[in-house]
């Protein structure tokens, strides 16, 4: 998102399937949208002139959104025609997190204190969620935390970057 000053990010293709997800992204992303919409919106991997065609909220939509919510056990898979406007910020954190992995997980993951500041109940089924995709799709997370109940809650080869000590 910032022009980078120096270094390298090498994939082994050379292209990778890419999803993003910021830090408290559920306060503002998709107000407008209801959750059957966002969850829809989320499965479009590049815009395309027939984008807003797509239906987000028939009836396929809304089995894909069921299916994709209903393991989180939230209960947001019976709240798809609600604004996420009106979901508290854990629910739209999960909400974004399962339109992003939905059935085709992306190959990389960027996640950016995801968890921060969620219930314990949203904490744990989106880790669960995530433990999920990468069990079972093979795709890479790469994320900034400073949890340890995340961090242990992840099987992972975890890089732990040090803060610079400032003063003396």
């Amino acid at each position: 998102m910032e022009t980078p000053t120096n270094g390298v990010v090498a994939y082994p293709s050379g292209q990778c399937d890419l999803a993003y997800l910021a830090q408290g992204v559920g306060e503002y992303a998709g107000r407008d949208l209801t959750v059957c919409e966002q969850v829809n919106l989320g499965r479009l991997k590049k815009a395309s002139t027939d984008a807003p065609s797509w239906n987000l909220s028939g009836a396929a939509a809304r089995n894909r959104a069921a299916r994709l919510l209903g393991p989180l056990n939230l209960g947001l898979e019976v709240r798809l025609d609600e604004y996420m406007r009106n979901l508290s910020g854990g629910q739209a954190q999960a909400v974004m997190l399962a339109s992003l992995v939905g059935l085709q997980p992306p190959e990389l993951l960027l996640l950016d204190e995801h968890a921060s500041a969620l219930d314990q109940q949203v904490q744990e089924s989106i880790l669960l969620m995530l433990r999920n995709c990468l069990q079972n799709s093979g795709s890479a997370i790469v994320m900034v935390t400073h949890d340890q109940f995340v961090l242990e809650s992840l099987p992972a080869r975890r890089i732990e970057v040090p803060y610079p000590r400032l003063g003396n």
